[in-house]
């Protein structure tokens, strides 16, 4: 068995805690993908007690029929949870599918799924003892912002490097789709107010509040 460590992902007005304790893995001796998995549970606010909200993938290895040892290094794809936390609302997606779910105040308020395909991961040159994974994250960034709505920022594609942020209202309606360089985080929005963070090519960090019109940030 290999058991990974926890750690806190953010917390609610109401002061409960959503975490993963630890995930886990079995391996059983036949060649296949085998996942990290970990229970994503709500606390009480004294961690007394909690409820059980998904379970999410971590990670995923690749094991070998007749080999011995664990799978070190031997990555098939290694999903990456992305997550944000604003107010009430708490979202996240394990990125190996168009998939967030937005809890609110620990609960489960809504979730996005979108009919869209994985871009295709080519890398240069991959060393001999791992296994390339076979698409890219679905998503390279997620945040909540103050209305409650979630964006979702696409890999990044082009050069200069543009990643396609999607937008959608608690209904899980798409109400907006920008552009933005690859060096812009959205941190926040309100109204058609948008707070990016913004990284110069000496990757000096700045806080900048643009207005979106059509589509595009001013």
């Amino acid at each position: 068995m290999m058991v990974g460590r926890g750690f806190p992902i953010g917390v609610a007005e109401d002061h409960s805690v959503l975490a993963i304790p630890q995930a886990a893995a079995v391996f059983d001796g036949v060649e296949g993908p085998l996942p990290l998995v970990g229970e994503l549970r709500n606390y009480t606010p004294d961690l007394s007690e909690y409820d059980v909200v998904d379970s999410i993938r971590l990670r995923t290895w690749y094991e070998k029929e007749q080999e011995e040892g664990p799978p070190i290094a031997q990555v098939l794809e290694s999903p990456v949870l992305v997550f944000a936390a604003n107010r009430s609302w708490i979202a996240y997606s394990e990125a190996v599918a168009h998939r967030v779910t937005v809890l609110e105040n620990g609960r489960v308020s809504y979730v996005i799924v979108e009919e869209r395909t994985r871009a295709a991961f080519t890398p240069d040159s991959v060393p001999m003892f791992y296994v390339a994974g076979d698409s890219l994250p679905a998503y390279r960034a997620l945040q909540v912002d103050s209305e409650g709505r979630v964006w979702v920022a696409s890999p990044a594609t082009g050069e200069p490097a543009v990643s396609q942020w999607r937008v959608f209202s608690q209904e899980g309606l798409t109400v907006e789709v920008i552009e933005l360089p690859v060096t812009s985080t959205v941190l926040d929005a309100e109204g058609y107010r948008l707070l990016l963070l913004e990284r110069d090519s000496l990757d000096v960090e700045t806080v900048v509040v643009r207005r979106l019109t059509y589509g595009r940030p001013e």
